[in-house]
């Protein structure tokens, strides 16, 4: 019999595919409402927490709603049954249904929304818009050769060397290591007050910041020497950040980008500015971030793609030259299911993650 996971420990897998650090700061992504201890059996996925997606995870009988939008964005200072949202919050947790948002960290984190949807695109080369701060660290340790499977495992089972769609990342090199005990000391190998020379492998595994505090009570616990040297390098080489930008396989013209866009994520309300030359390089934001236009002119690409592109920042874009492409907020993250179910499934594979098919446009287009 398969083991159940708890929401917790499917939580904390959330964390690892997109860590709550690469959030903006005035984000709220993470837990909404959380029942930790609750067995899960089956995971709700949507953009949107509405009353008829909550309905279905009801019917589905889904212990837990993974969100691209926090329904708890701002801090409520009362709740009120007759308020439209925090009727829902209510009778989520009346139902015992934890929420977790993957907002803006999924946009920045490595194979997250904006990833998924320049590679729909065919799109390669693809580096991030806006490059993160350090997140990620390189540890560095040095163990016995005798230790060192033991050491790697227990390291990379606390979170260690997740890259990407990759786990278990480490690079192990051997050489010659020195110490000589004190007094006082109880060695693993080697006597008190003389210098032992000694076979060593040197571990090096990429870890996230928030997986520090974990990962070190690993390395204590199952490395064999009484004092542990190892080193901690600040990584900025790491491909997260907000949004992306990649290459297009060819030049387009941009009704030829346009209807590329439409016939990939299945939209027909797009808007785009009056660039007539052909585009190559891409910038994206998927849901509402045309205010991020300047930054795709920084970084010299030809087109930019987000939604909710206001007046002003289509007169701008054709000041620039910019193809700015509006591809909607709703189509340009309605990826956000498949993108994360790409990512989740290997982890917890015995779970059951479900589209959810309530989870629709909120609104008509003519």
């Amino acid at each position: 019999m398969k083991k159940k996971l708890t929401i917790k420990e499917i939580l904390n897998d959330c964390k690892i595919i997109a860590p709550l650090d690469l959030q903006e700061n005035w984000d709220n992504s993470g837990e909404q409402i959380t029942f930790p201890e609750t067995k899960v059996s089956s995971v709700l996925i949507a953009m949107d927490v509405t009353s008829a997606v909550l309905k279905e995870a009801i019917q589905k009988k889904c212990q837990l709603i993974i969100l691209h939008h926090p329904p708890l964005f701002r801090p409520l200072k009362n709740i009120n049954s007759s308020h439209p949202q925090q009727k829902l919050l209510i009778e989520a947790i009346q139902k015992k249904i934890s929420l977790y948002a993957m907002h803006t960290n999924y946009d920045s984190t490595i194979n997250g929304m904006n990833d998924f949807f320049l590679k729909k695109l065919g799109i390669k080369k693809i580096e991030p818009l806006m490059m993160a701060p350090g997140n990620y660290l390189k540890l560095i340790t040095f163990v016995p050769q005798s230790h060192i499977e033991t050491v790697r495992d227990a390291l990379c089972k606390a979170g260690a060397g997740h890259i990407g769609k990759y786990s278990d990342c480490s690079f192990i090199s051997s050489g010659i290591g020195s110490f000589k005990p004190l007094a006082g000391t109880n060695p693993f190998i080697g006597n008190t007050n003389k210098i032992t020379y000694l076979e060593e492998d040197k571990l090096e595994v990429v870890i996230n910041k928030n997986q520090l505090s974990k990962i070190l009570t690993s390395l204590n616990q199952h490395h064999p020497y009484e004092e542990i040297a190892y080193d901690l390098v600040p990584l900025s080489n790491l491909k997260a950040g907000l949004g992306r930008i990649g290459y297009l396989p060819r030049k387009l013209k941009p009704k030829e980008l346009v209807n590329q866009i439409e016939k990939v994520f299945n939209v027909k309300d797009i808007r785009f500015s009056k660039r007539k030359s052909s585009v190559q390089k891409i910038g994206v934001i998927t849901g509402g971030a045309g205010s991020y236009y300047p930054e795709a002119l920084k970084m010299g690409c030809d087109a930019y793609i987000s939604g909710d592109i206001k007046h002003n920042e289509w007169h701008e874009a054709n000041e620039a030259n910019l193809l700015l492409i509006d591809a909607t907020h709703f189509a340009s993250e309605n990826i956000f299911a498949n993108s994360v179910i790409e990512n989740l499934k290997p982890r917890i594979p015995h779970i059951k993650l479900i589209k959810s098919l309530a989870d629709t446009c909120p609104y008509i287009a003519n």
